[in-house]
């Protein structure tokens, strides 16, 4: 499961849309890249992974009908639960394996057939960086 938020927009406006190359067009391309730059900012940064996954999708109808974009990540499956945190659970080994891992506490290698995973913290760089992103945006930014 993937995380992303998605803006659209309907409003009187964009019935002057005819084309992301116009002025709202290059205006709403302006507030996307300043959104997945600020999710990115604000993203958890331990192998990057997330970050560099980050991008944005855009869509409209050029008759004036709306036009929409989404900031987020389409391919790491965590994106949400870095995002939102998670409560504490138990994860359990598939199958008759053993979860296997560097235990600081221990100094050592260990294995179990299940963990209590105490919980993630939640980032909120999805929302967080399009509220930053816009607020830039309502600046005239």
């Amino acid at each position: 499961m993937a995380g992303n938020v998605t803006v659209v927009m309907d409003m009187p406006a964009l019935n002057a849309f005819r084309s992301w190359d116009g002025a709202l067009g290059q205006s709403v391309n302006r507030l996307a890249r300043e959104t997945t730059f600020r999710q990115k900012v604000r993203a958890p940064k331990r192998t990057g992974a997330l970050g560099k996954s980050l991008t944005v999708k855009r869509g409209g109808n050029p008759s004036g009908k709306g036009i929409w974009f989404e900031a987020g990540s389409w391919t790491i499956s965590y994106t949400i639960f870095m995002d939102q945190g998670t409560k504490p659970h138990e994860i359990k080994a598939k199958g008759n394996g053993t979860l296997v891992f560097f235990w600081p506490k221990v100094g050592k290698v260990v294995g179990f057939k299940s963990v209590q995973h105490p919980g993630t913290k939640a980032y909120d760089f999805l929302n967080g960086g399009l509220v930053s992103a816009m607020n830039m945006w309502g600046r005239g930014g």
